[in-house]
């Protein structure tokens, strides 16, 4: 395991961190660290939420993609928003929005292009999501007309 915390062993973290409130303590401090724009530690602290926790929920991995794509990588982001989409389609379609602009980043425009248009699709109350998903695939259109 990539040791996360220097200033704990490994064999500490399970005894330290074992419950499910001390989990969801670090998650909580993931995402202010996120929304702070301190994505480095809370990169460090997700995934330590992610080793040991086994009972992870769509919203957390729709979270832990956010962070990764904040960080730039959007490979193992595209990851996670697929995997919270798989878990939970009806209420994480926006997972769909997200992983196309993952895509994008990655240059699989066509890949991105499908997902957008699958997220226009099923549609999201979210009309800022919506006309975002609008503008990446005109953006595709543009790329692909080059």
């Amino acid at each position: 395991m990539k040791e996360v915390m220097p200033e704990i062993r490994n064999n500490e973290i399970n005894d330290i961190f074992s419950n499910k409130r001390d989990l969801q303590y670090m998650y909580n401090l993931a995402v202010e660290k996120f929304h702070i724009g301190d994505y480095k530690r809370a990169h460090e602290l997700i995934g330590l939420v992610y080793t040991l926790d086994k009972n992870i929920s769509s919203q957390y991995l729709k979270t832990y993609g956010a962070i990764l794509q904040a960080i730039g990588d959007y490979a193992q982001a595209v990851s996670m928003y697929e995997s919270a989409f798989n878990l939970e389609r009806n209420n994480e379609n926006a997972c769909l929005f997200y992983t196309g602009v993952c895509l994008f980043k990655l240059g699989s425009y066509e890949q991105s292009q499908h997902k957008l248009t699958i997220f226009l699709a099923e549609g999201n109350k979210n009309t800022k999501l919506l006309s975002r998903a609008k503008l990446y695939l005109k953006l595709i259109n543009n790329k692909q007309k080059a």
